[in-house]
Formats: structure tokens, sequence, C-alpha cells
């Protein structure tokens, strides 16, 4: 495993940062509004930003512990 670099680090602390302004933001007033519906709606969008921040976080999580190189340069390595 290769060493985090410092904008991948960044990179994930400002995630964190979005998701949480979202949930502790955004939800609360969306779902104080005078509509009937602001608080399905609220859960809908809750749900549905959840579900991709997830998906967003394992497929980070994938690429960041892939290999970029190319297999034939491992092949010029050993000859």
């Amino acid at each position: 495993m290769w060493p985090l670099h410092p904008l991948q680090i960044a990179t994930y602390l400002i995630f964190a940062y979005d998701i949480l302004t979202f949930y502790i933001v955004l939800i609360p007033e969306i779902a104080s509004g005078t509509d009937e519906g602001a608080v399905p709606v609220s859960a809908i969008l809750g749900t549905f930003y959840g579900v991709i921040s997830i998906v967003v976080t394992y497929y980070g999580y994938i690429t960041t512990m892939s290999d970029p190189t190319d297999p034939t340069v491992y092949l010029e390595r050993e000859a």
C-alpha cells in the first residue's frame, strides 16, 4: 500500500466536511419548510445523498488502493 498523498487526505477531509454540512445545515432547513411534504422530501434527499456518499467513498477507496502501473513495466523490470 502506498502512503497517502497530502492532497488525498485533504480531499477526504473536505468530503467529510461536505457530508456533515449537508446533514447538519441543509436537511434541517428543508425539513423546517412550511409545506406538508417538507419532511418526506428531506428524508428522501438525505437517504439518496447518504447512499451516493457511501458509493463514492467505496470507489474512492478502491481507486486509492489500486496500482496504476502498467503490467508491462513489471515485466520489463524482471527481464
